[in-house]
């Protein structure tokens, strides 16, 4: 196998498993689905014989991003116990993939997206069956937008599905726009961009060719490489604060510290009475979340400013 001692990148396949050795302890275990390698070749599973999966010893640590279906990385070894399945991860190498080495490329379809800054003042813009990369790119109509950081929360951990709110990663608010169709031309991004990748995962905690129900995740990305480039291909940058975010900067610009501060707090305290006079109502928002296995719906309102009413903090 040409890629041992190498990284790659694999997607988890199942919900780790506990099992205690003869020591007495206790460890985790999962598998993993291999994907790519960091220079983007995709790998075949017919190398990986013995179902096509990957053995993972999941440190204390890697617990909390071992959700199926997440794209991670880490370096390949010689199983220790090759009966069942011939390779495994190096269990101390095992990482959340980082923005430097690959990024998703998600679609945004939610019916309250009209324009590119409600890409972040919706929330739960985006549902998915697997938890998304730290940052990513959106596709919206013929255009792409980002990088976008991603908020996620699951209503039952370790299962889909995951809502997902993207916030902007550069400090100034902005991301960079482009045409969908340049994703796909060699000129620009070539092998760098996969838009083909899937794995067929489980939300159980036993492996997907055990008897259990299946799934397949679908994933579009861009390489590290690609993303690095990104800033330097003279793409125009947009900018898409929050309505939050909007409104502190142009209140920091018209009142004081002290009414800035005000505004700040009562703004986190409720969002749904936040100086009504001072500004009216955008677009109504609705979201669900499970507690104590119960739904419960949750409704909230963005604020747009109304231009020179800030002043009138008390």
């Amino acid at each position: 196998m040409e890629h041992l001692g190498k990284k790659v990148f694999l997607a988890v396949a199942q919900q780790p498993f506990e099992h205690v050795g003869e020591s007495g302890f206790a460890n985790s275990f999962a598998t993993l689905v291999p994907l790519l390698t960091t220079d983007g070749q995709a790998l075949d599973r017919a190398d990986f014989r013995h179902f096509g999966l990957v053995f993972w010893m999941v440190r204390q640590h890697a617990l909390r991003f071992a959700d199926p279906g997440r794209l991670i990385a880490g370096k390949l070894e010689q199983a220790v116990n090759p009966q069942r399945l011939e390779y495994q991860l190096a269990p101390d190498s095992a990482e959340v993939v980082q923005p430097s080495e690959l990024i998703e490329i998600l679609t945004v379809e939610h019916p309250l997206v009209r324009e590119p800054r409600d890409r972040v003042n919706v929330d739960s813009v985006l549902t998915l069956d697997h938890p998304p990369t730290p940052l990513v790119l959106v596709r919206w109509s013929n255009e792409v937008y980002g990088p976008f950081r991603t908020d996620i929360r699951a209503q039952q951990a370790g299962r889909a599905p995951w809502f997902v709110d993207l916030r902007t990663s550069r400090t100034d608010q902005t991301v960079f726009k482009l045409p969908a169709a340049d994703l796909e031309a060699n000129a620009k991004f070539g092998s760098q961009v996969r838009l083909d990748l899937e794995a067929t995962i489980t939300y159980e905690d036993r492996d997907p060719t055990s008897n259990v129900l299946t799934h397949v995740c679908r994933y579009s990305t861009l390489l590290g490489a690609g993303f690095r480039r990104l800033p330097a291909m003279g793409y125009p940058l947009l900018s898409v604060e929050t309505d939050r975010e909007l409104l502190l900067r142009y209140a920091k610009r018209f009142t004081s510290r002290k009414n800035v501060q005000l505004l700040r707090e009562r703004w986190q305290r409720s969002t749904q009475c936040l100086i009504p006079e001072l500004m009216w109502p955008r677009t109504q928002k609705s979201r669900s979340s499970s507690q104590s296995g119960a739904g419960q719906a949750r409704s909230t309102t963005n604020f747009l400013p109304s231009h020179a009413l800030w002043f009138r903090l008390a």
